[in-house]
């Protein structure tokens, strides 16, 4: 499936009841201009009722359809650059093996398995292992060349490193439940919710590609998420915008 099919099926999901669905061809006619237009103002009324700025020139935003641990792509990441949009499928919960794990991952005391709370905004370190301004300031950060080396290979290829905190969930008994009482904040550096692929990963499962990351595939986040994060990062700074929207109930 191409990029701009991918397109489609999110517009058909956000829209849901307010357009004619489009079909899911690829092709970007008039109707789903249309319906991008649409969307970019549904998402502005979004941010804004979050009390968020609409960046003119790049948003990067994931969309967290449910909080159902059913390794599924079922959420989506959105990136709105040059007026329109992109989208894929994307997971921003974990997958199965990582709520298998969830017993056995500890942080400063807390078990369970890590879900990232949804409607926040955090900023990401753009680790990009093509661009040598990027490694140069990585061995700042670890104090030799080996280790920032070793990190910035980790995935294959780019991706966002969690080197801010943020809040957090976690299933602290294991019955595939978030546990929503009980909200963390912290694990800069540490904890471990990254926003990545891995190399050549294609699957319709999420299984060992999420252990509380927020992921998607290979094809998706090389070709079009990468070349837009190089184009518009600051000082490696993306600033990633993670919603929950419930589309029969949109503003």
């Amino acid at each position: 499936m191409n990029i701009n099919k991918q397109l489609q099926l999110f517009l058909n999901w956000l829209l849901k009841g307010q357009i004619v669905p489009l079909s899911v061809d690829g092709v970007l006619g008039e109707k789903s201009t249309r319906a991008i237009q649409l969307a970019i103002t549904r998402l502005q009324k979004e941010f804004a009722k979050r009390g968020w700025s609409w960046d003119d020139k790049f948003n990067f935003i994931g969309i967290r359809t449910d909080d159902d641990f059913d390794n599924s792509f079922d959420d989506f990441f959105v990136c709105y650059a040059y007026g329109t949009l992109i989208a894929c499928e994307a997971s921003t919960v974990s997958g199965m093996q990582g709520v298998k794990n969830g017993p056995n991952k500890w942080h400063k005391g807390v078990n369970g398995t890590l879900v990232i709370q949804a409607d926040q905004q955090i900023d990401y370190l753009f680790v990009d292992p093509n661009d040598s301004k990027c490694e140069a300031y990585l061995q700042t950060v670890f104090g030799n060349a080996a280790q920032a080396n070793a990190f910035k290979n980790w995935s294959g290829g780019a991706f966002l490193y969690q080197n801010n905190n943020f809040y957090y969930l976690r299933d602290n008994n294991g019955d595939n439940i978030i546990d929503y009482e009980k909200v963390y904040y912290g694990g800069a550096w540490e904890i471990g919710g990254n926003i990545h692929s891995w190399l050549n990963f294609e699957d319709n499962v999420v299984d060992v590609l999420s252990i509380g990351c927020q992921v998607t595939n290979w094809g998706w986040w090389e070709n079009h998420i990468t070349p837009l994060f190089r184009k518009f990062h600051q000082d490696y700074n993306i600033r990633y915008s993670l919603m929950k929207i419930d589309n029969n109930d949109f503003v």
